[in-house]
């Protein structure tokens, strides 16, 4: 494998700051909320490179056994209002669908 198609295969870690400085027609983070620690940055961050942003999080007033988030590897555990008041802070527009 070249050096070139090696480099097209490095991967992003969005839990350290800073935040990697990219631009996008649009990002799309499913199943990704769930793992980060700092929710709040990454949305903050996120108008910075692009103005279309989808995301899907598994809601822990939907959860059968919210103790099983953590066998998943997920690190945070927002109900919908928590999750809201996250988009709400960063300043964001979001639309919820359930």
């Amino acid at each position: 494998m070249s050096s070139d198609a090696t480099s097209a295969q490095s991967s992003l870690t969005l839990n350290c700051a800073p935040l990697p400085e990219i631009r996008a027609d649009a990002v799309v983070g499913l199943g990704l909320l769930e793992y980060l620690h700092d929710i709040p940055s990454l949305l903050a961050h996120v108008p910075t490179v692009t103005a279309i942003a989808v995301f899907s999080y598994n809601i822990v007033d939907a959860e059968d056994r919210p103790g099983n988030r953590l066998s998943h590897g997920w690190v945070n555990d927002l109900t919908s209002a928590e999750l809201e008041e996250r988009f709400r802070a960063a300043g964001t527009r979001f639309n919820l669908e359930p």
